[in-house]
């Protein structure tokens, strides 16, 4: 599909300074994009991310191993290809692998695949998508253990596997990572500005899996498994969502979290999206003449 496109009305999310109704009341059946959270970027990062992969000294070896790049199962190729490019150790000790879909979530509710007991389930939490994020904000991370008390996102353990899930089985990809950066948007300290390598390290593994993210497998009843597709438009959300879980774009008072509508489009165009352009504004009805019969 070609030509200029129009940019969807959005609510503003503010991102965390204001209390937020619970996760599970967030409608997960829009047809769009879930909470607008697909509309942040910081220019520089999105171009930083960009000149590097072009670089070909940061190409010297391939890193994708058995399962490919974006994948759990790849961590520690991960975690040397991010060592190697950001210039230091990256390890257990300093990033764990995120699975942006947990796989409590990926395995289902009726006891099949139990973790680790057979081929099959080491086999889905391999290829399952995943990033390294720093090690003390995803041990922060709602989905990390199983806390029955909610946290500063709305949700608890239970209720954010349970959106996830519903996200996941009705075939909205992006939407359930989505929810997941989400989380990190509440946990203290994560939108505070850092030039740490670890920190861009993070950055660049997310960005990564998103890049690599073609399809999501996830468990059934018994054991079966269904493949869930992602488009590029998925992508581009899911990419531009971190960025506003990083809060890059918050004002002074916290809100108004959203790019500017050229880093929209520069993310939509390297993912093979038209542009979008901003919506007429509306007449204020204040100001319109009204008529008399």
């Amino acid at each position: 599909m070609g030509g200029n496109q129009r940019r969807d009305e959005h609510t503003v999310l503010d991102i965390p300074t204001v209390p937020m109704k619970p996760a599970s009341a967030v409608p997960t059946r829009s047809a769009h994009r879930l909470l607008d959270l697909q509309r942040t970027a910081g220019n520089a990062a999105v171009a930083r991310l960009i000149a590097d992969r072009a670089d070909p000294a940061l190409q010297r070896e391939d890193w994708s191993g058995t399962f490919g790049l974006g994948k759990h199962g790849n961590k520690k190729n991960e975690q040397g290809r991010l060592g190697e490019k950001f210039g230091t150790t990256i390890s257990g000790d300093t990033h764990e692998s995120e699975h942006t879909i947990g796989y409590e979530v990926l395995r289902g509710g009726d006891g099949a695949l139990k973790r680790g007991d057979s081929a099959e389930a080491r086999r889905l939490e391999n290829v399952a998508p995943a990033y390294q994020e720093e090690k003390p904000f995803h041990r922060a991370h709602i989905g990390t253990g199983s806390r029955k008390q909610r946290d500063t996102s709305g949700w608890n353990a239970t209720s954010y596997r349970s959106d996830q899930r519903t996200a996941l089985e009705e075939g909205h990809v992006g939407n359930a990572v989505q929810l997941n950066q989400l989380g990190y948007a509440f946990i203290k300290d994560f939108q505070q500005r850092s030039e740490a390598e670890g920190r861009h390290a993070a950055d660049d593994s997310y960005d990564t899996m998103v890049e690599h993210i073609g399809s999501v497998e996830y468990g059934t009843e018994g054991g079966a498994t269904r493949t869930a597709g992602v488009s590029a438009e998925e992508r581009a959300e899911m990419e531009l969502s971190r960025r506003v879980a990083r809060g890059e774009w918050l004002d002074k008072d916290g809100k108004n979290g959203f790019p500017p509508l050229s880093v929209e489009n520069e993310v939509r165009k390297k993912h093979g999206l038209p542009e979008v352009s901003e919506p007429p504004k509306q007449p204020d009805k204040a100001a319109m003449p009204t008529t008399t019969s």
